[in-house]
């Protein structure tokens, strides 16, 4: 079959949002994306260098709805994505995740950080022991 190698896999998420660390990220357990044992995959939308306030927290929730709103995607829609190669550890998001993750960081008022291309960390750092 010509060209089906060029074919993307579209995966779905609920797009929950959660801390991790330092950084309210989207949760991609819930998508069967390919992972090494040990990774939580998520994709980062903000990261701070201050812990997040409940307050923010809401903000971001809020915003979250607004966009499906606006999207026109009903409350139990997943959101889909597909991934396109970066890095040796790393895969670029793109579709309604990517759409999302630009969204909230454009829109959300608090006090944080993250110019990142929207991605997913699907492998572990391989450290040299010697």
């Amino acid at each position: 079959m010509e060209g089906a190698s060029n074919q993307k896999i579209v995966y779905k998420t609920r797009g929950i949002l959660t801390k991790v660390g330092r950084a309210i990220a989207v949760d991609l357990s819930d998508s069967n994306l390919p992972h090494d044992q040990g990774i939580k995959p998520h994709m980062t939308v903000v990261f701070s260098k201050e812990r997040f306030t409940q307050e923010d927290i809401n903000e971001l929730y809020s915003l979250e709805q607004q966009f499906r709103i606006s999207q026109g995607l009903q409350q139990d829609e997943n959101y889909s994505f597909v991934l396109e190669n970066w890095g040796p550890r790393s895969k670029k998001i793109q579709g309604q995740l990517y759409d999302l993750c630009i969204y909230l960081r454009q829109h959300f008022t608090g006090d944080s950080t993250d110019e990142r291309i929207p991605h997913v960390e699907l492998k572990k750092l391989e450290r040299n022991r010697k």
